[in-house]
């Protein structure tokens, strides 16, 4: 099963030709490769998958994700 993170862009970079950005999901900043989605910028939403960024998605959906997530995660630990 593989699992895709929300996270929101905070920067972009450039590191040795491969397109970066700082990403911010659930409080912890992290640095992951754009390559995979070049339109996505600052204060866009993605999903993360591995470090890659995978698909660009809304507020919206992001939110969706981070809530089936959490609830996921009370489930677990119920």
């Amino acid at each position: 099963m593989c699992l895709g993170i929300p996270a929101e862009i905070v920067e972009t970079f450039d590191a040795r030709g491969v397109r970066m950005a700082v990403i911010e999901a659930a409080g912890v900043r992290r640095k992951a490769c754009l390559e995979y989605t070049p339109e996505a910028g600052p204060g866009d939403h993605v999903i993360l998958h591995c470090g890659f960024a995978v698909s660009v998605v809304t507020k919206a959906q992001a939110a969706l994700s981070r809530a089936v997530l959490a609830e996921a995660r009370r489930a677990l630990t119920a």
